[in-house]
């Protein structure tokens, strides 16, 4: 029984790795595919977790589909190194909400990015 486990152990410890040199592969592949350079070893770690974060996110839906649970597939794009939150403000140049206030029960504010006076 106990060497099942160990065995069990080590061939998901060896599959942890392949896993993990597999995203190695598709992180400097998919870098290169976006042209896609950093600002030192810190910002790139940032950028690879979110990277991987929503790779497995892709995976996971994707696994889901395949069974039947989601109509449709999802893919890496040249977004992939960013927040859902980083990507919202990239892709809307404004941005409305309704807010309530105790001056008004409905204000409505707009976000627009500052863009340089020529």
């Amino acid at each position: 029984m106990l060497q099942c486990v160990c065995v069990l152990l080590l061939a998901a410890s060896a599959l942890g790795r392949l896993d993990e040199a597999s995203m190695d592969i598709q992180w400097e592949q998919w870098k290169v595919t976006h042209m896609k350079e950093y600002n030192g070893l810190d910002e790139e770690g940032i950028r690879r977790a979110i990277w991987e974060k929503n790779m497995r996110m892709i995976e996971a839906h994707n696994e889901e589909a395949a069974l039947g649970i989601h109509s449709y597939e999802l893919g890496m794009n040249h977004l992939g190194d960013m927040t859902s939150e980083e990507v919202a403000e990239k892709m809307t140049a404004c941005w409305s909400r309704w807010t309530t206030s105790a001056a008004s029960p409905w204000l409505w504010m707009t976000r627009c990015p500052s863009f340089p006076n020529r």
